[in-house]
């Protein structure tokens, strides 16, 4: 996804995970615009692993068709994620031109001397940065490890100074805001650092070529003239230093290095000088420059992007979207389709069957039929026996509290197989098991042990293995 549609279908996902009642856009509405986005693409079509064209096609369209058909307010719109503020961008890159033109110091008067540009100064501070670039840009990131508090706080301070203006969330809504910045935060910040380190590649070719600038526009109305002073060069090695220098540059731009008069342009006591002309030494200097700091930085400024639009992708995919993608489908598929749930047990109060029945709707689709029946407790081999099937897809419901037995729910499962193939059906059974109020009467280790039991008894002879807590449905086995 590209920015603005990620952050657009975030808001409405956020929505829709925040309020499951329909208080803020209803629920018909919202199968309105599944219907009217979907674009020919069902739920079975939708890759799970991937966030492929075609279901990115359809959430960008959804989330259109909502912003375009449904008021929210002024504080829906301030539903943003942070970005890096334009005009941070433009002071920092004319500060970074400014600074690059101060530290020119050409000379004193008319004289330039070689050895004391900022040039040395220059590529070396940018060669140890761009080996440092180099290595965060490639070094695995531990998302787990980041700081939260420095990433809250700054995003936080830009939340501040460019992207929501403060406005009042209504009454109910903190849980919409609290949902998006959970799908967005991280991400966001990732990216945000990435576009920083982007930056900070741009702003120091700038500096280098305001350094430039400034050597040009001081030479244009004097005539400089170069000069060279050392305690540590001799004539012999400012040749060779200067001839490896600039050696790139003049092979690259066709000027000569002048090394035949590096000798007379020492300057020190009791030495005759004879300055040499700056020109070609500027020449050279520029080109240096543009080569050993401008190209690099702008080769990793272009690094940066790439990786940073390739990371941002990678880190979206991560957050499910094709699985929101599905429930989202399957809420208005199913036509007339007969989905039969067979109960052990009692059916238990009207908001367990709801929740079934919520749950159903989202695997098998919204429009799909449900037919409830409950099998009697010690009685289920004359059940099976009296049963006459209609359809070949079942889903059987037991309660994790239940201690599973091989002799009774196990084969019970494979007697309901060997009936359904008895009668010329393609056997499709999906068992659920429901843990309403364990998680608050049980520990996790009771709630896995259990699951575990169910798992070992049931074996493989079902399609899925299902338990729904207060939480959700979640797949514990197979």
């Amino acid at each position: 996804m590209k920015l603005a549609e990620w952050e657009r279908s975030a808001r409405w996902r956020a929505l829709e995970v925040a309020d499951g009642v329909g208080q803020w856009v209803s629920l018909e509405r919202r199968i309105e615009a599944t219907v009217r986005s979907c674009g020919g693409v069902t739920a079975g079509e939708v890759k799970a692993e991937r966030l492929d064209g075609a279901t990115r096609g359809f959430l960008r369209r959804r989330a259109r068709w909502l912003d375009g058909k449904v008021e929210m307010g002024e504080w829906w719109r301030e539903l943003r994620v942070p970005r890096l503020p334009s005009w941070w961008l433009c002071l920092g890159s004319l500060g970074a031109v400014g600074l690059g033109f101060a530290m020119a110091q050409v000379g004193n008067e008319r004289e330039l001397n070689l050895l004391a540009l900022p040039l040395l100064g220059l590529l070396l501070w940018n060669w140890v940065v761009m080996l440092f670039g180099l290595v965060v840009e490639f070094w695995p990131v531990n998302r787990e490890a980041e700081g939260e508090s420095v990433r809250a706080g700054f995003v936080g301070l830009l939340m501040k100074w460019s992207n929501r203006g403060g406005v009042l969330l209504p009454k109910g809504t903190e849980g919409v805001r609290v949902a998006f910045d959970e799908l967005t935060g991280k991400v966001s910040w990732q990216r945000m650092r990435r576009q920083l380190r982007v930056w900070l590649h741009v702003a120091a070719a700038l500096v280098a070529m305001g350094s430039i600038v400034a050597m040009f526009a001081r030479g244009w109305s004097r005539e400089y003239r170069v000069v060279w002073e050392s305690t540590l060069l001799a004539e012999e090695g400012a040749k060779r230093f200067f001839g490896r220098l600039f050696g790139p540059a003049s092979r690259v731009l066709g000027v000569r290095i002048p090394l035949d008069e590096v000798g007379g342009m020492r300057r020190g006591e009791g030495l005759v000088t004879k300055p040499g002309q700056a020109l070609p030494w500027l020449q050279l200097y520029v080109g240096t420059m543009v080569l050993g700091v401008v190209v690099p930085r702008l080769l990793l400024a272009m690094i940066g992007l790439v990786r940073g639009r390739w990371v941002l992708r990678a880190e979206i995919e991560r957050q499910g979207w094709p699985s929101y993608a599905i429930k989202l489908l399957r809420k208005v598929e199913g036509g007339d389709e007969k989905l039969l749930v067979l109960v052990q047990g009692e059916l238990g109060e009207g908001r367990v069957t709801a929740r079934w029945e919520g749950w159903l709707r989202e695997v098998f689709g919204g429009r799909v039929r449900l037919e409830v029946e409950r099998v009697p407790e010690g009685t289920e081999d004359d059940w099976l026996e009296a049963w006459q099937p209609e359809v070949g897809r079942v889903v059987l419901v037991f309660f994790l509290a239940s201690t599973p037995e091989e002799e009774v729910q196990g084969q019970l499962v494979r007697r309901l197989r060997e009936v359904l193939e008895q009668r010329h059906f393609e056997p499709d059974v999906t068992l659920l098991l429901d843990a309403i109020g364990l998680e608050q009467r049980w520990s996790p280790d009771q709630c896995k042990t259990r699951e575990q039991l169910w798992t070992s008894v049931m074996g493989g002879g079902v399609e899925k293995m299902l338990m729904g807590g207060e939480k959700g449905v979640s797949e514990v086995g197979g």
